[in-house]
């Protein structure tokens, strides 16, 4: 069956300082879908290649303006999974593809660098680790990654659906940054595969 995407807002909310009170950008939206695994969540992102490996994370689901929710501006290490994505490393479905795993979390916030501040500097090939909650990791490998105008958001891209397990990985920035809107204009988007699902490790 296929998606229908509708045109709303979608704004990486706390991706500038936290004086900024914007509506957000009328962008397009994440369609909504039911989860493969709802009782299984993340908890921890790791991406070695840029020192990332935390463990702070939270759900985070559209809101009823259509907009991603993302963390609170007051926890800026913090990782947001879109609760109506995938579990990161599933890929059982009983239709021909499923959605892709999308992941957020702010690049700064109250003067405090965000867990994902270096994701710009993510190369194609690196390694992203997912923690899950039922003990199992899923490792996925870097295929593609894009800074963007928030108004040129690839919305089919990101929330659309795949043919195998895929993560998106999601934040604002780097540059182009607005100082009379105290807003970034762009998006560093990557995109990576499954590579294996394992219990997880001591």
């Amino acid at each position: 069956m296929r998606l229908l995407l509708v045109v709303l807002g979608l704004t990486l909310a706390g991706c500038s300082h936290p004086s900024a009170q914007l509506s957000p950008p009328k962008l397009t939206s994440p369609p909504s879908f039911t989860p493969a695994a709802p009782d299984v969540g993340v908890s921890s992102v790791a991406i070695p290649s840029i020192g990332l490996n935390d463990n702070l994370t939270m759900q985070v689901v559209k809101q009823p303006d259509g907009s991603l929710g993302v963390p609170p501006l007051t926890s800026p290490r913090m990782i947001g999974w879109y609760r109506q994505s995938p579990v990161p490393g599933d890929n059982s479905c009983d239709h021909p593809c499923v959605g892709r795993s999308v992941v957020v979390a702010h690049i700064n916030a109250n003067h405090v660098e965000g867990a994902f501040a270096e994701l710009a500097k993510v190369k194609v090939g690196a390694t992203i680790a997912v923690g899950r909650t039922d003990a199992q990791t899923a490792t996925f490998k870097v295929t593609r990654t894009l800074v963007i105008a928030k108004s040129k958001f690839p919305t089919d891209d990101v929330y659309g659906p795949a043919k195998e397990a895929e993560l998106v990985a999601i934040t604002c920035g780097p540059d182009a940054y607005n100082a009379k809107t105290h807003n970034y204009e762009n998006q560093t988007i990557v995109w990576a595969t499954l590579v294996s699902l394992k219990p997880t490790g001591p």
